[in-house]
């Protein structure tokens, strides 16, 4: 069996400044600096074999923080990477849907069905979330490890692990800063265990800057 960690970044520059980040490089916010200090507290006595991240910056420093009393080395995969976002990339929110708005009404209403102008789909992103965990699980047999991604990713694998195809694709799924997510693996086929588990952060810290389950995820 394998027991994966999966992790969203702390609050980042975009998630407070309502664009879209997707694998614009942005940096943690006050907010968020705060949060992964709670989070590394969370971790301190979880045993980890291997840390797994993003490249980007802001899912870096977060699973540093996860790392805090570890010392392992983070691995940097391009598979967990943020969805591309196309010509949607660090542009505000309000101008989403003068750019294409087809897109944002299904970016809105019909996320199975979403791709931002030039950039990847939803469809593309689940297929290459399911594909990156499950071969970084069957890596780590007997293990524990954690990885540090992004909201659409981590949406996209809630939606893989509960119904295993995107026919079913549910909306609301989401992970909130820091939420951390526990799944197991045997014989290659992962049980979602804990979803978006925020008990870390206390009353009066903030685990999401959007107000809708759908526009704060990038």
């Amino acid at each position: 069996m394998v027991k994966v960690y999966l992790i969203r970044h702390a609050e980042a520059a975009g998630n407070i400044g309502h664009f879209i980040q997707g694998r614009t490089n942005t940096l943690l916010s006050d907010v968020g600096e705060i949060q992964r200090g709670f989070l590394a507290e969370r971790f301190r006595d979880i045993h980890l074999d291997r840390i797994y991240s993003s490249p980007l910056d802001r899912a870096v420093l977060t699973a540093e923080a996860v790392n805090k009393y570890h010392s392992l080395d983070i691995i940097k995969d391009e598979g967990l990477i943020e969805m591309d976002f196309g010509d949607w990339e660090n542009q505000p929110l309000e101008k989403l849907s003068s750019i294409d708005e087809k897109a944002f009404e299904l970016w809105q209403n019909d996320m199975k069905h979403f791709r931002a102008p030039h950039g990847e789909s939803m469809a593309e992103a689940y297929d290459r979330i399911a594909a990156v965990v499950g071969r970084i699980a069957g890596e780590n047999e007997g293990k524990t490890i954690a990885i540090v991604s992004h909201g659409m990713m981590l949406k996209a694998y809630f939606n893989y692990v509960s119904h295993n195809d995107m026919e079913h694709f549910d909306n609301t799924f989401r992970s909130d800063n820091t939420g951390v997510t526990l799944v197991e693996y045997e014989d290659g086929r992962p049980r979602l265990v804990m979803r978006n588990d925020t008990s870390h952060i206390p009353a009066g810290v903030r685990v999401s800057a959007g107000a809708t389950a759908v526009r704060d995820e990038a």
